[in-house]
Parts: structure tokens; sequence; C-alpha cells
């Protein structure tokens, strides 16, 4: 399991959501406003990367173990976190 903060990075679960790690290792922004497993190759995951101040080093990242490291795929600047789907668009 994954979770985007705004701040805070992202963290990571393998035990169900029992407990989390921070999981941010490659990525450029402190923050995920959406996150999305390839539903073929689950440890493959695409995330929208944002917080509440818009930066040229957002956009997406692509992680290919999980979400234990990213590497960034697109950047662009976005912002927020009320609906990533316009901005990527």
């Amino acid at each position: 399991a994954l979770m985007g903060t705004d701040v805070g990075g992202v963290y990571r679960s393998a035990d169900g959501g029992r407990s989390w790690t921070p999981s941010n290792r490659g990525l450029r922004s402190r923050g995920a406003a959406d996150i999305a497993f390839d539903p073929l190759a689950p440890e493959r995951v695409l995330l929208v990367a944002a917080n509440s101040l818009e930066r040229d080093f957002h956009g997406l990242a692509l992680s290919e173990d999980g979400g234990r490291t990213w590497r960034p795929v697109l950047d662009f600047s976005n912002k927020g976190y009320r609906d990533a789907r316009a901005q990527i668009a």
C-alpha cells in the first residue's frame, strides 16, 4: 500500500497498513496527489507528484519496484490535490 501526503512525502506499507515507512527515494516533489498501480504488473506504480505550491519539477514519477524507489518520467508544473486529472490533461 502507498499513501501520498501534501508536503510529507510518500509512505509505503508492507503489512496491510499496520506500519508505514517513508518511500521518497528518487522523488523531487514533497507530495503526491494520486497513485495508480499497473493492474497487470503491480510492481509498476505511477505517481502524480504535487503539493500545495506550483513547481516545475512536479509531474509524473514511475516506480518499478512497488514504490520503493521512483524516477521522474514527465515534469510539469502542477499544484494541489483537488483534481489532478485536469492538471495532467
